[in-house]
């Protein structure tokens, strides 16, 4: 999770060593779940490769909802935050949002 053009699906690319996700370098990619699996030795585990925050209330509030119902399913959240950014109100917010429900 973490805002759009933060390299989420970037991420997912580079852990599965392949372009699995479709990335852009100005506007976000993804609008929907993404699931990826893979299976290390006996384990297997998905990744989740979820919409970004930030691009327009209407994308928040549509999103929120997405990540809401995604969250009982999920055990770890990873926020990617952009290293050449300070703003992270988008952020701050959509954490408590998160954690207001039960992440």
């Amino acid at each position: 999770m973490g805002k759009s053009g933060a390299g989420k699906s970037s991420l997912c690319n580079a852990i599965f060593q392949s372009r699995v996700c479709a990335t852009h370098p100005l506007n976000g990619c993804t609008r929907q779940a993404h699931r990826l699996t893979f299976q290390p030795g006996e384990r297997r585990m998905t990744l989740v490769d979820l919409p970004g925050t930030g691009e327009t209330p209407q994308h928040d509030q549509e999103y929120r909802a997405l990540y809401s119902q995604l969250l009982p399913e999920l055990d770890l959240i990873i926020w990617i935050l952009r290293a050449d950014e300070r703003a992270y109100a988008a952020d701050i917010a959509m954490h408590q949002f998160l954690l207001n429900e039960g992440a």
